[in-house]
Parts: C-alpha cells; sequence; structure tokens
C-alpha cells in the first residue's frame, strides 16, 4: 500500500536572504532607515534650502531703506538658497559686519527648516567728513565710514547734505580714513572727538561744525559759539576744564563767542 507523503514546503532562499546580516540589521533597524529615507528625500526636493528671513532691529528702531536695500543684497546673494546644514551662521555674520558698513552687530538664527532670523544693531549717521575739500564720507558718532556721499561739487554737497539731514560736518586736511580690525573703514581720530561731542552735547549745544587742524579741535555750535581743545595735551583734562566752565556759564548765564580750553585757565571771549 502507497502512502502519499505531503512535502513541506520550503522557501530555502527567502529565509537565507532574510538571515542575511545586512538585510537582518535593516529589517531590526527599519523605523531609522524609513526616517532617513524620509529626510534624504526631503534634501533633494529642497525643503532644507533657506527661503526667507526676517530681519529685526535690536532697538526698536525703524530701519533706513537704504540699509534695508543692503542687507536684502547680502542675504540673497550670500544666504538665500543654501542647505539648512551646509553652513555656520558665525563666519555670515563676521562677513556681514565686513560687508554692510551700518552694522555695528549681527545675530543670525536658524529656524528650522528653511528660515533665518537676523538681528541687527545699527551704527546712525551722525556727521559728514569733508576730508582735503576732495572727499566726502558720512559718518558714525564713533567715527565708522557709513558711505562716500558727494562725489561731485564735493564741498558744497558735503555741507549742504549735512544741513539738510540735521548733521554736523567734520573738515579736516589732516586725516585719512583707515581700515579697522573688524573690516570697516573710520576715521581714528573720531575716536577721541566723540568723546568731546558727547560731553558737548550734555550741556545741551548742539555742533554745527568741527575742525581739526594742526592737532587744534574747534568745535562750532548752531549758535556760532566755539570751543577749542588741542589734541595734542591731555584731553580728560581740557574736558574737567570744560565741565567746570560749562557749568558756571549755565548757572551764571554768561555770554560768550568762544572758550578755549587749551590753557590751565581757559580763556573766554565775549
Amino acid at each position: 500500500m502507497d502512502i502519499d507523503i505531503q512535502k513541506q514546503p520550503t522557501n530555502h532562499i527567502k529565509d537565507r536572504i532574510l538571515r542575511f546580516k545586512p538585510i537582518a540589521f535593516i529589517k531590526k533597524n527599519l523605523p531609522i532607515f524609513i526616517v532617513l529615507f524620509v529626510f534624504l528625500l526631503t534634501l533633494l526636493v529642497g525643503i532644507w534650502n533657506i527661503k526667507k528671513y526676517t530681519l529685526t532691529v535690536v532697538q526698536g528702531l525703524d530701519l533706513p531703506q537704504n540699509v534695508t536695500t543692503l542687507i536684502d543684497k547680502y542675504m540673497e546673494e550670500k544666504l538665500i538658497g543654501r542647505n539648512y546644514f551646509s553652513f555656520s551662521t558665525t563666519s555670515f555674520e563676521k562677513d556681514m559686519l565686513k560687508s554692510v558698513p551700518y552694522i555695528k552687530e549681527v545675530n543670525i538664527e536658524k529656524v528650522i527648516p528653511n528660515k533665518l532670523e537676523v538681528f541687527v544693531d545699527l551704527y546712525r549717521p551722525a556727521s559728514t567728513a569733508l576730508l582735503r575739500d576732495t572727499e566726502c564720507y558720512l559718518l558714525s558718532g564713533e567715527g565708522i565710514v557709513l558711505d562716500t556721499i558727494c562725489k561731485e561739487d564735493t564741498a558744497n554737497c558735503c555741507k549742504n547734505y549735512a544741513t539738510d539731514n540735521s548733521l554736523y560736518i567734520f573738515t579736516s586736511s589732516d586725516v585719512d580714513s583707515s581700515p579697522l580690525t573688524n573690516g570697516k573703514q573710520g576715521l581714528l581720530i573720531m575716536e577721541s572727538i566723540y568723546k568731546v561731542v558727547k560731553v558737548v552735547n550734555t550741556y545741551g549745544y548742539e555742533i554745527k561744525e568741527i575742525t581739526f587742524v594742526s592737532n587744534i579741535l574747534e568745535i562750532t555750535t548752531k549758535t556760532d559759539q566755539s570751543f577749542k581743545f588741542s589734541m595734542s595735551e591731555d584731553l580728560d583734562l581740557q574736558l574737567e576744564r570744560y565741565i567746570s566752565v560749562a557749568n558756571r556759564v549755565k548757572s551764571d548765564n554768561l555770554e560768550f563767542k568762544s572758550i578755549d580750553f587749551r590753557f590751565e585757565r581757559p580763556v573766554l571771549k565775549n
């Protein structure tokens, strides 16, 4: 009597494939590989490419249109379209400081998946600088060169620009702009002059013009009164004299045309 023995189904090839170590590893970690695949897919379709940014002035002030234009141009040329993971914001913060003169400080933050938030602190125009009657710069109070202006009819244009924009004008044939450590251009002498300007402004005098000739600094106010200082002598000592005299002038309502602080006893002229 013949006995019909049924063969058990086997799938040796499938079993061998599943036991293959790389396949077994993938099967064991399938959720991770799915996430990686999806992530790679988002990279390929450009989801992580920077598409937009917001711009905020940390002081809460309005952003001047010319500065907005400069920053927009920088962002379009350097950052828009870059992959979120392919760059460090620190390197671009340093580069933006060099590229946009108005920026004093900048902080760039990444926002997933394709956005940047840019926070800037700005230099504000304080004066024009007419140097040797041939060059005119727009300066911050600290002496940072924000722009080169008035390339035609330089002397008259530079003075008129200051008047029209409520700035003072600095004139000299003895100084020039120099490269600074932060990559900007500036007038080094303005660091000391800025100190004098702040003290003069504290006493309510509005400055119209500052001249610097042969180390003599002369400040002229909008009421045509003037103050003289020597930049080759101890400036802090001269400012102490200024404070002492200015307090007396204010308290006694003294009239004067000019005061010279280069001497131990300041010279007041009516």
